[in-house]
């Protein structure tokens, strides 16, 4: 999260895409993946 936050403060992505809904997603990913550790 670190890495998105640093590179949009450059501008350096530039894309067409939500930036907003780009990191609601990055989140959701990250958390969905934390909840998943620790089952076998």
């Amino acid at each position: 999260m670190h890495g998105f936050c640093v590179i949009e403060a450059a501008g350096g992505f530039g894309l067409p895409e939500d930036l907003d809904e780009t990191y609601r997603l990055l989140i959701q990913l990250f958390t969905t993946s934390m909840r998943g550790r620790g089952r076998s």
